[in-house]
């Protein structure tokens, strides 16, 4: 997900988050301590990107079938249709959300210079993360497997749907069937911030720091997050 989108997916993928919420940051959840407000830094300069369509499926490891037809693309006809998604392994995804827009800090610097007082007085934790990013989508769905071999059948009813429409738009009109080894099922019709990224003091290393000189508030990608940290 963060090769394919530069965020991280939010673990739980429907517990909320909002530019600004401070915390630790692991690989499989973020930890919300507290926020930029409650820290007294209640300026924050944002941008808002454009409505878009966000799609990802585990490469080579979820196949999609409508209508009995395998697609490569969750686009409905509009039609009722019959869906099932099946994982090769445990862990594989599938996620899609409709009408999702990116909201994100812009002013990095003008944010350090805000906290670098909190960071010398030992307010602002070395371990903390700043939520910088996030995507909040309209209708969403996010599916994941929890072993080898799992599947889900489900049916979008004809009133939901228009001509060619992703999944995701239907999520208020999706009828479950059978489903088993999905650990993960998230049908929202709208709200949901499953994406986010999100900055951090870090020395010129990439390692964690007490000392305010020689640090910069640095955008985490991937490589910088240990599952263990």
């Amino acid at each position: 997900m963060h090769r394919r989108f530069g965020q991280f997916a939010c673990w739980p993928p429907n517990t909320p988050l909002a530019l600004g919420d401070v915390g630790v940051l692991r690989r499989d959840r973020f930890d919300k301590a507290t926020t930029l407000a409650d820290l007294g830094i209640r300026s924050l300069p944002d941008e808002t990107g454009t409505p878009t369509l966000l799609e990802y499926s585990s490469a080579d490891e979820v196949r999609l079938v409508i209508d009995g037809e395998a697609r490569a693309a969750a686009v409905l006809p509009p039609l009722e249709a019959k869906i099932s998604i099946s994982f090769a392994r445990g862990g594989a995804t599938f996620f899609q959300a409709a009408g999702a827009v990116k909201q994100s800090i812009t002013n990095l610097p003008k944010l350090e210079r805000e906290l670098r007082p909190l960071l010398a007085r030992k307010i602002w934790r070395p371990e903390w993360a700043v939520v910088t990013s996030v995507q909040r989508t309209g209708p969403t769905i996010i599916l994941v497997s929890d072993r080898r071999d799992a599947k889900v059948e489900f049916s979008v009813s004809a009133d939901t749907l228009g001509p060619s429409i992703p999944l995701a738009a239907a999520a208020a009109g999706i009828e479950f069937g059978s489903m088993h080894g999905v650990g993960v099922r998230v049908v929202a019709p709208e709200g949901t911030t499953p994406l986010f990224g999100a900055a951090q003091f870090r020395g010129r290393n990439r390692t964690l720091t007490y000392r305010t000189g020689g640090v910069e508030l640095a955008e985490l990608g991937w490589d910088d997050v240990d599952a263990g940290e």
